[in-house]
């Protein structure tokens, strides 16, 4: 396995146990994660929280990863579905969407740059119009 790769898949491990101080040492100093479709930027202890706030909207949280691809020198691309329960809290662009019960199977893409070995820029592209279908939430 490509050593970007297995950086890649590293984070994608410490998040789905909520480690959210290991998340974050999986990135540089100045790291950031992209939610590309919101959007919003995470940025140091921020990315714990992301971690954190995410797994206590979808407490059973799995990440599916379907296809990793090495990129050139320095980037991962991973297919992926994010699958989970609603059973807290979750932000959204419009605001606090309580907890619904339903569950969801998000197909999402991300796009990892990794620089040494660290994740300098991580931009998630999750299908958010799927995300709120599933949820319930009006179009």
């Amino acid at each position: 396995m490509h050593p970007n790769e297995k950086i890649a898949r590293r984070s994608y491990e410490l998040a789905e146990v909520v480690d959210a101080a290991g998340f974050i040492d999986t990135f540089t100093e100045d790291g950031t994660f992209n939610m590309m479709t919101v959007p919003i930027t995470y940025r140091g202890a921020e990315l714990g929280t992301m971690v954190e706030s995410l797994a206590a909207a979808f407490p059973d949280m799995h990440r599916e990863l379907r296809r990793v691809y090495v990129v050139g020198k320095n980037m991962v691309m991973v297919e992926l579905r994010l699958q989970g329960t609603h059973l807290g809290p979750f932000r959204t662009a419009s605001g606090i969407l309580q907890p619904t019960g339903r569950r969801v199977d998000v197909p999402t893409l991300d796009m990892i740059e990794i620089v040494g070995d660290k994740i300098k820029r991580f931009d998630c592209y999750p299908m958010g119009t799927v995300r709120l279908r599933q949820l319930g939430v009006p179009a």
